[in-house]
């Protein structure tokens, strides 16, 4: 291939849209769930984000060396740009032309994704950052971060800060938090956002007018990740407490909860089709739950680092999982047994 084609075959992969009573889930069995496919290594000392694109053809990953990378389906490179320091979070803009890092040093990056030049640098404000989100309609960035807790006092970082994308500038401050923000996600319809928190909380918040709809309670440790169903109708957050909590996201209703893993919860996300959840651990597993009865489906595969940093999903049965330490990001491909096996 030459030098001079790279960039149109980076337009056509990037020009597709990217990246009752209360239930009690059994633990998951021990058992693969769906067929190992690629095993990506990134050039940085740990895998620490992931995303992968709505087509599935385009997977992008963070390491702990600034690096982002954006691979082909089958592990080929397709661009590589890096920034001053570590990545924390990672996502890409719904029409895949954008990628947003947040970084150890506080600083969140607004990408073009087929140049791999920095559009925008924001200034949250906070010690750590460690969470971004674009919105449905690719106007808006969310980031999360804060400030480690050193009082009972809500501190001006433990906020979520909403970024205008066609001019840089921050359009809004959510404030609430008592504790660093974990995890940011907006609901598929743009109206809602979702936070979790190191206070153990996960607070819905109206995007229209900027103010607080209801807090959920119901972790007993820090809140890791939250994820919307692709029908907006649940939200899944997983906690350092081992557990996964299923939300009613209009009611805040507290509807099933997956019990499986054995260490700290450190990512999840929902299947396009919003009929399987994925999470990884502390654990070193990557697991597999029905949406609808909550049952453990099994474990995916596991890494070698003892800590999952994230997980994404694709089309067409794709899952993946980015391994922290042992420098790896997993794939797997197939349709899962039948719930409850």
């Amino acid at each position: 291939m030459t030098r001079r084609r790279l960039p149109l075959i980076l337009t056509a992969l990037l020009a597709a849209p990217l990246l009752p009573a209360a239930a009690q889930s059994p633990t998951a069995p021990a058992m693969p769930v769906a067929r190992a496919g690629l095993r990506l290594t990134v050039p940085g000392p740990s895998a620490t984000a992931l995303a992968v694109s709505r087509r599935g053809d385009v997977i992008v990953t963070g390491d702990s060396g600034g690096n982002v990378t954006l691979w082909t389906r089958s592990g080929r490179v397709v661009r590589q740009f890096t920034q001053p320091s570590g990545i924390t979070a990672l996502a890409a803009s719904p029409d895949g032309r954008l990628v947003a890092t947040a970084g150890s040093d506080g600083m969140v990056r607004v990408w073009n994704a087929l140049r791999g030049t920095v559009l925008w640098t924001l200034t949250p404000g906070s010690v750590t950052v460690t969470s971004v989100a674009f919105s449905p309609d690719g106007r808006l960035l969310a980031s999360g971060g804060g400030d480690p807790a050193g009082s009972s006092a809500v501190q001006a970082g433990n906020a979520v800060k909403l970024w205008n994308l066609s001019s840089g500038q921050l359009a809004g401050t959510l404030r609430g938090h008592t504790d660093v923000v974990t995890a940011v996600a907006f609901s598929p319809d743009g109206q809602q956002l979702a936070s979790g928190s190191r206070d153990r909380s996960v607070r819905l918040w109206s995007l229209d007018a900027l103010t607080p709809e209801r807090t959920l309670s119901a972790h007993g440790d820090a809140v890791s990740a939250v994820a919307y169903a692709p029908d907006g109708r649940t939200l899944v957050s997983a906690s350092w407490d081992t557990t996964l909590v299923v939300w009613n996201a209009d009611t805040g209703a507290l509807v099933g909860r997956l019990n499986g893993h054995t260490a700290p919860v450190t990512a999840v996300a929902y299947t396009p089709d919003g009929r399987r959840v994925v999470s990884g651990a502390d654990d070193d597993t990557v697991r597999l739950w029905d949406a609808r009865t909550f049952r453990g489906l099994g474990v995916l595969g596991t890494h070698r680092s003892g800590t999952v940093t994230a997980v994404a999903a694709g089309p067409g049965g794709l899952i993946l999982s980015s391994g922290g330490r042992d420098r790896t990001v997993s794939s797997w491909v197939g349709a899962p047994p039948q719930s409850g096996r």
